[in-house]
């Protein structure tokens, strides 16, 4: 770890627009999006350099259902549908896997000078947290705010919104779909943003309830192949897939410019953004799946930080 590494903090919104293009996928990039767009034009793109990632689950508090045997099966999943992506006939340059020891942090954090963890972790008190309020979930990736280099991310999932479940080919009224969260998540945890492709699984909007994001269009696969595909086959022993500083199954006590990202305001498309506060360790915020109540009963959720 470098000593003068500094980490950026960074808010998208609903959409990815950014210059013309055919594609409509979006990356992360160390700038932050001009008001009215989601996607930034210009700075570095976010890139893990690692090619061996470990992410963990962390344990529910409160629910045995679904077990978390299955929740560790599901997160893998998730994750598999990007690892699983071809570009140009040739396997996705990264090798993802989780790690056999659960996460016991129940935080998103990033230690510059100790072991950490890629968490998945379940959110209860929310509100608490005092993060987006109708946000089903939210990834917060930490990177280096002059190289783009990504070392740490974190994918947080709101139980306060309705019940967190693996649903079969439909949901059941009020449950939400795990594996349609944290397949779209996990497009963030690589470095993508929202895409403005309705079919994407990178797309900012889902129906409550909604199962298509489990899937990957050919928008997200050239996304993800246009931040990866010039990389060469890792080769991967299990020592490589230790996270930055090594791995550490529990939080650690950190001084508050170290801790986390420093409070940012942020919006739903359109509304004025505040400027983030640029000192200390700061991490990009993304992904937040929202919550929007329409008329008819129909509930609509969108992507939004």
């Amino acid at each position: 770890m470098r000593a003068n590494r500094a980490l950026a903090v960074l808010a998208l919104s609903v959409t990815c627009a950014s210059t013309p293009r055919a594609s409509a996928y979006c990356r992360l990039t160390t700038s932050m999006p001009v008001a009215g767009s989601a996607c930034a034009s210009d700075g570095t793109p976010l890139v893990w350099k690692r090619q061996c990632i470990s992410y963990s689950v962390a344990p529910r508090s409160h629910s045995t259902t679904p077990t978390l045997g299955e929740l560790r099966d599901l997160v893998d999943r998730s994750f598999r549908t990007w690892s699983d992506v071809t570009c140009s006939g040739q396997p996705l340059a990264l090798s993802l896997a989780q790690s056999a020891e659960l996460s016991m942090c129940d935080k998103p954090e990033y230690n510059a000078t100790a072991g950490n963890a890629n968490t998945v972790l379940f959110v209860t008190d929310w509100q608490a947290r005092k993060l987006p309020a109708e946000a089903f979930g939210l990834t917060m990736v930490w990177h280096d705010s002059r190289t783009g280099e990504i070392v740490d991310a974190d994918m947080q999932l709101n139980e306060t919104l309705g019940t967190l479940a693996i649903c079969k080919q439909r949901c059941a009224q009020a449950e939400v779909d795990l594996q349609n969260i944290i397949t779209h998540e996990a497009g963030h945890f690589l470095g993508l943003g929202h895409s403005q492709e309705r079919t994407a699984c990178m797309f900012g909007q889902a129906l409550v309830g909604e199962t298509s994001k489990r899937f990957l269009s050919l928008d997200d696969e050239t996304g993800i192949c246009a931040t990866y595909a010039q990389l060469s086959q890792p080769k991967c022993a299990v020592s490589d897939y230790a996270p930055e500083n090594g791995f550490s199954a529990t939080c650690a006590t950190l001084t508050a410019p170290q801790q986390q990202a420093q409070s940012c305001s942020c919006h739903t498309l359109g509304a004025e953004r505040r400027a983030p506060r640029a000192h200390g360790w700061l991490a990009m915020l993304t992904g937040a799946l929202w919550l929007v109540h329409r008329w008819l009963r129909h509930r609509r959720a969108h992507d939004s930080s």
